[in-house]
């Protein structure tokens, strides 16, 4: 309902200020970005998950068991720049004693299959060894010789292919991970359509001790991701066309934060909170007005935006 009255609302501004969204320029594009981010300053990664993820780092130092954690979420949830985030909290903090030079990290760059690939990926890509085992038992004692404490896997659904029989690599991978989790803290990601396939194919086994499940995002913080990010540019977001009532011109600005916030409330629904494909919304909203170029005006988003990033379930890297 909410929705149809902004529609209405928007059809309502005069033709002669009819935007043209093609001036919608390539450096406000810029901070809008689906990539993973380190240390930019609308970083707005929620804490939780990090926290998360170095308090299980503590335990395993301690302990030094069970180093296996997956971190699941849909593509464009931010696992990488999550990554980002646990990577610099553990070489930051002085309880840990690690630099950046004791984290690998590495990402399969297309489909693994065999356990060959798998020796192949982890000894050369992610380790560096100049000599190739010969086999998985050579491979993880080779690993639980070797000093590196932390090794971060992305996009580890590349190591299974979706179907029955699809589970060679990934079975290995996971045998090297439990065999070598002692000397060895292991951080992956999966992205939720893969991660959901397999649970249903090894009920029996889950493949990594402790899961990290990224939520979905609030309104609030859908908000606060855009208008961050529109803060870091010269431009302005009008969301004045979007008005439903405009009783008289005292209440304007009331009317004005009301619809802001029911935006993003709305956007929040359709992206189903997912940051990613919020920001693509944001930005097929948007026209920019002629006459003032550094004004942007906000209109109700085009629901056939985001579909290349909803399609990357397939497998392609997520920021």
């Amino acid at each position: 309902f909410t929705r149809r009255r902004m529609e209405q609302a928007a059809k309502r501004r005069d033709d002669e200020h009819a935007p043209n969204p093609e001036l919608l320029d390539t450096e406000y594009k810029k901070h809008f970005q689906i990539r993973a981010l380190t240390d930019e300053p609308y970083l707005l990664t929620p804490i939780a998950p990090v926290q998360e993820v170095t308090a299980l780092y503590r335990t395993w130092q301690r302990d030094k068991r069970e180093g296996s954690i997956a971190i699941v979420g849909e593509a464009g949830m931010g696992k990488s720049t999550l990554i980002n985030q646990v990577v610099t909290a553990l070489c930051s903090k002085e309880e840990f004693g690690l630099d950046d030079t004791q984290v690998l990290r590495s990402r399969p760059k297309h489909k693994l299959s065999t356990e060959a690939d798998v020796i192949q990926f982890l000894s050369k890509d992610v380790f560096g060894f100049k000599t190739l085992p010969g086999s998985l038992a050579e491979l993880e004692q080779a690993i639980l010789d070797d000093p590196t404490p932390i090794v971060v896997v992305d996009d580890a659904h590349h190591f299974f292919l979706k179907r029955m029989d699809g589970l060679e690599a990934l079975n290995a991978f996971v045998h090297v991970v439990s065999v070598t989790c002692t000397n060895v803290f292991w951080i992956t990601a999966f992205n939720a359509y893969s991660w959901f396939f397999i649970r249903n194919l090894k009920r029996s086994e889950p493949p990594f001790r402790h899961i990290v499940h990224l939520a979905p995002w609030s309104a609030l913080e859908i908000e606060g991701l855009i208008l961050s990010r529109n803060a870091q540019t010269t431009h302005k977001a009008n969301f004045q066309d979007l008005v439903i009532n405009r009783s008289d011109d005292h209440h304007t600005e009331y009317e004005v934060v009301k619809t802001k916030r029911s935006y993003f409330r709305l956007l929040g629904d359709i992206t189903g909170g997912n940051p990613s494909v919020a920001l693509r919304y944001w930005l097929s909203s948007l026209k920019t007005e002629v006459d003032s170029p550094q004004s942007h005006r906000v209109g109700l988003y085009n629901p056939e935006a985001p579909n290349s990033l909803l399609n990357a379930n397939s497998g392609s890297p997520s920021p």
